[in-house]
């Protein structure tokens, strides 16, 4: 069985996150049971009852360290479960927003006309969803090329005026922080040929 989330830990509370449970055996149709475990009060709620919908949306209401675990079953099974899994502990926090990683989807340096995708990643914040902000270096200094807004990639593609010396920065923040930023991260200078 395996058991996935896209979203990087720790995360605020109020935020959505987005689980998937598989069981990899093509031979039978599965159901799903979705259960959280919380430190704090020792003990487990149901988060998703059987269903064969293999996805569960969990919303920690409150700070802590939670465990998930999925369930699953053969339809029509009176079985509490055939097989489970849990995760390692989950942290939710109150602490600022973190970047933990800018990434390209091509090599730099690029050539002029190739489009380039920088996709950020973060965790933490006070509420959810994380609020983005890139800026691009070049001859004119840095300039703001997207708004804060819950999109966390930039795509840019280069033209023959842009050829020589670029960078990237992405800024992050909580929703509705008024602040210019909580965490940053820099792509170093990058050249477009």
């Amino acid at each position: 069985m395996k058991l996935t989330t896209n979203t990087l830990f720790p995360v605020a509370p109020g935020s959505m996150v987005d689980w998937t449970a598989d069981v990899p055996d093509p031979t039978a149709n599965f159901e799903y049971e979705f259960w959280v475990y919380s430190v704090a009060t020792a003990s487990w709620s149901l988060g998703k009852p059987y269903g064969v919908d293999h996805t569960f949306r969990w919303i920690p209401a409150g700070t802590g360290s939670y465990f998930i675990q999925a369930w699953a079953r053969r339809v029509g099974s009176s079985l509490a479960y055939e097989v489970y899994l849990s995760t390692n502990g989950l942290a939710v926090s109150q602490g600022p927003a973190q970047l933990v990683s800018l990434t390209s989807n091509v090599s730099l340096p690029a050539t002029a006309g190739t489009t380039i995708t920088w996709t950020a990643a973060a965790s933490g914040g006070t509420a959810g969803p994380l609020q983005y902000q890139f800026w691009r270096w070049g001859s004119n200094g840095w300039v703001m090329v997207q708004d804060y807004s819950p999109l966390n990639s930039y795509s840019w593609t280069p033209t023959a005026n842009d050829v020589g010396d670029h960078a990237l920065q992405v800024w992050v923040r909580s929703a509705g922080s008024s602040a210019s930023y909580e965490s940053y991260k820099s792509t170093g200078i990058f050249s477009i040929n």
